[in-house]
């Protein structure tokens, strides 16, 4: 998917996303999801396992490091 595309679908796939900011949907598909649905799918169940409040930029940035690494960024 590209961009465009993303920010009009990520939103509708899963409740977390609906009230992330756009600003943050478009930096995770950048640094992650590359619009692949499957890495959307990934993300999205590292959310629902470890994020305790609303999706935004330094909980993202956390999921993202999780990602890259397999561990958290240290708090």
């Amino acid at each position: 998917m590209d961009l465009a595309t993303v920010l009009e679908v990520i939103p509708r796939y899963h409740p977390v996303y609906a009230d992330t900011p756009a600003e943050v949907i478009a930096d995770i598909d950048d640094r992650y999801a590359h619009g692949i649905f499957r890495h959307w799918a990934g993300f999205t169940h590292s959310v629902l396992a470890h994020a305790t409040g609303p999706l935004n930029a330094e909980v993202a940035g956390d999921l993202l490091e999780l990602h890259a690494t397999g561990q958290r960024a240290a708090a």
